[in-house]
């Protein structure tokens, strides 16, 4: 009877941790997005919130992978990575986000009013299947 309740529990177990993803790894706090991007429309410089990334899976670059930002299960901005794993979305209205790239996984994003004046790169990295997020400068 104590050998079925341990099976029972062992099994059990195993069902909570997702499939393909290593128990190593650690958990990714959210990435906030506050930084303003430059466009031109209309001959007019505005001040958005934009999110430019650069994908590696491996320490290769991610190639045209499908990037795509959710607000629950509606798709708000897609776009692909180019041969060096770089992508752009911009207009990025306030909210809590999930980043997926195909392929590769998820990212939680909240894009905040806009507080700094720097432009920021992100990069967005697996290794050995462990999802991983830095940022820099420019």
């Amino acid at each position: 009877m104590s050998i079925s309740f341990a099976a029972s529990a062992f099994l059990s177990l195993a069902l909570v941790a997702p499939p393909g993803i290593p128990n190593n790894c650690d958990l990714l706090p959210t990435l906030e997005i506050s930084d303003p991007g430059i466009s031109r429309a209309g001959g007019v410089a505005k001040t958005e919130r934009v999110l430019d990334g650069t994908v590696t899976k491996d320490l290769e670059p991610f190639r045209f992978a499908a990037v795509l930002l959710y607000s629950g299960k509606k798709v708000i901005r897609q776009t692909r990575t180019d041969a060096q794993g770089h992508f752009v979305l911009e207009r990025l209205p306030r909210g809590l986000y999930i980043l997926s790239i195909q392929g590769m996984g998820d990212f939680k994003i909240e894009v905040t009013p806009p507080h700094l004046s720097q432009q920021f790169f992100y990069s967005f990295n697996s290794t050995q299947g462990c999802l991983d997020w830095g940022m820099s400068t420019d």
